[in-house]
């Protein structure tokens, strides 16, 4: 049961009750988690494939160029959310 001393106290998500001062920590060790996590870089396209926002059904082999455009999709997806959460301020 929080300390009652510390504010009024509020249900979290599962329904337990916080005070503001719970909050307050939980955030910062949020915040120390996120600092944390080391930016692993960014994805470098090798592949030679084109970016067309689509992942194509491939089906038996020699369908090199549908696999890299695929890889090539899905690594602009993943720089551009990695560059919004940098944006944000949520990842280095």
């Amino acid at each position: 049961m929080p300390d009652p001393s510390y504010g009024p106290t509020l249900p979290d998500a599962r329904g337990a009750s916080v005070n503001e001062l719970e909050i307050d920590e939980r955030l910062r060790d949020l915040e120390e988690q996120l600092e944390a996590e080391s930016d692993m870089g960014a994805l470098t396209d090798n592949t030679g494939g084109s970016v067309d926002g689509t992942l194509a059904a491939v089906s038996g082999s020699g369908a090199d160029a549908t696999i890299n455009d695929n890889f090539a999709d899905l690594a602009a997806k993943v720089n551009a959310i990695r560059t919004a959460l940098q944006n944000l301020g949520l990842m280095e």
